[in-house]
């Protein structure tokens, strides 16, 4: 099942990522600032997240689990999963 998640690198920073399935590798998007991101910022990299999975599946011939919309997230906040899901209405 596709994952989004965030790897804590210190209590201030960490790395988002995807991965494609369970036993896969994660497939980092980029870095990120914890403290100081904003909204605005943090939306447009979930955005981008978004993107490169969905291009990631359909490379992958899973192009069904792009239609699915199924996914999991892994050390997501409530609110950054809001935005997550925003993002994913708006690209998938």
């Amino acid at each position: 099942m596709l994952t989004f998640g965030i790897e804590q690198l210190s209590k201030k920073e960490g790395y988002l990522f995807y991965r494609l399935a369970d036993k896969e590798k994660d497939q980092l998007v980029d870095h990120l600032d914890l403290y100081e991101t904003d909204d605005a910022a943090l939306e447009a990299l979930l955005e981008q997240a978004v993107l490169s999975a969905k291009e990631a599946l359909i490379d992958a011939g899973r192009a069904r689990d792009v239609m699915g919309r199924l996914y999991q997230t892994e050390n997501i906040s409530g609110w950054m999963q809001a935005l997550l899901q925003k993002a994913i209405e708006k690209h998938w």
